[in-house]
């Protein structure tokens, strides 16, 4: 038996994604509502790209096991 890890920790930063974390922040007042909902709109990734980033940590290769994941910038670069 190789001297290998039992298990593996992957770290993953998949930046702000849009959920409902931020609704008692929009409950402070219209003007946070709208700045809520244009952060979101302009600088948030939707939830499907921020699962995509889980899986991806997740089913990574042995080689990149250990490591911190950033999310990919374009579709293409997913694609590799």
């Amino acid at each position: 038996m190789e001297n290998r890890p039992t298990s593996i920790l992957n770290t993953i930063c998949p930046g702000a994604i849009k959920t409902d974390l931020a609704k008692d922040f929009k409950s402070k007042g219209f003007i946070h509502g709208i700045l809520v909902d244009i952060f979101q709109a302009v600088k948030s990734s939707s939830v499907e790209v921020g699962a995509r980033y889980l899986v991806t940590s997740a089913a990574s290769a042995e080689i990149d096991h250990g490591k911190f994941h950033i999310p990919y910038l374009t579709e293409a670069q997913f694609e590799k």
